[in-house]
């Protein structure tokens, strides 16, 4: 064959041509099986990584949509990650390859973007609490997946990627970041320094005791030391915690047992912290608002407010700022009314 294709262009082929024409028989079915072989492999590589993206997105975003069915703990305790959050961080991690983690990361930098953004945009209050708190949440569903990328995030310089470490921390705590987490209880702001406070809290009742005695100590070199110069400590107490009302015997007990135990509190920690309350009138809230269709309720309320009105959960916030700030160094064991002049 080789000879007769090698005829049909040289009347005297000689012995190149017609291993030349032998090549061109061989080699055009091998060429042409190579191609085929190599175009078969990219459209089935790209259909099966289209088809991985695709099924990792439609987990992700199944997994995020779902709300945030978790409750505040109780005062004192920490925010540790319940049955529903493990559950959610599984299914994600295990959509993700081991060597594919990164494959999160462009979810987790959207959800550090929209805490900061609430942070920065939204007003003081329960509303923004609320809704940074679902976004935590959602961090912490990506945490078992992206574990490997807590050391890069926890030495951001974005406060939502450093919130994600921690919320990662959370379901998987890693004792070597127990300095980082005590630094971060005084450097970072409330809502973050109350997710690393969670973290070491839930991580010393479960660790053993030379881990948890780790924990204590990184905790109280940090609020000693120099990160931490202007401490404060606010307790709500009420204007019922310098009067007396009838019908409210315990209540009255238990506000001005606070202002007694701020005096105290205030000259045990001093220098180291300063405490103080803020001792509000009653604030307009939709707890609130029923006993005020009460008619000799509200005539008893408004005839001791000289000013007319209730007090505003914003105003609220607004004054526990005040005894927070730096710029009252100085100020402590004192008790700050809110009242309209109720107790004037």
């Amino acid at each position: 064959m080789s000879v007769r294709a090698a005829g049909a262009l040289l009347l005297r082929p000689s012995s190149a041509a017609i291993s030349a024409a032998t090549a061109l028989i061989v080699g055009n079915p091998l060429i042409g099986f190579i191609c085929g072989y190599l175009y078969t492999r990219l459209f089935l590589q790209g259909a099966f990584v289209r088809s991985y993206h695709g099924s990792l997105r439609e987990t992700i975003q199944e997994v995020l949509s779902k709300p945030d069915h978790s409750v505040s703990p109780p005062i004192g305790e920490p925010s540790v990650p319940s049955e529903q959050d493990r559950e959610s961080a599984q299914r994600i991690l295990d959509a993700v390859p081991a060597d594919k983690a990164s494959d999160v990361l462009p979810t987790l930098a959207r959800l550090a973007t929209e805490y900061e953004a609430l942070r920065s945009a939204m007003p003081f209050g329960i509303e923004r609490t609320l809704r940074m708190r679902g976004v935590a949440a959602r961090m912490k569903w990506l945490g078992l997946a992206a574990v490997p990328f807590v050391r890069q995030l926890s030495q951001s310089a974005s406060p939502g990627e450093r919130l994600a470490a921690l919320k990662f921390l959370q379901m998987k705590f890693d004792p070597a970041y127990i300095d980082w987490l005590a630094e971060r209880i005084v450097k970072e702001a409330v809502f973050i320094g109350y997710q690393a406070a969670s973290a070491l809290q839930a991580r010393a009742q479960a660790a053993g005791r030379l881990e948890a005695q780790q924990i204590k100590t990184a905790v109280r070199k940090m609020l000693e030391g120099d990160a931490a110069d202007d401490r404060a400590n606010i307790n709500i107490s009420s204007q019922i915690g310098h009067v007396g009302a009838p019908e409210r015997s315990v209540y009255c007990m238990t506000k001005h047992a606070m202002e007694g135990l701020t005096k105290a509190a205030a000259i045990e920690f001093a220098p180291r912290i300063r405490v103080n309350t803020v001792a509000p009138t009653f604030v307009d809230t939709p707890m609130t608002q029923p006993f005020f269709e009460n008619e000799h309720f509200r005539n008893w309320v408004f005839d001791r407010i000289p000013m007319g009105r209730l007090l505003q959960g914003e105003q609220v916030a607004a004054a526990v700022l005040y005894p927070a700030s730096p710029a009252v160094a100085m100020i402590t064991g004192t008790s700050l009314r809110i009242d309209g002049g109720w107790t004037a």
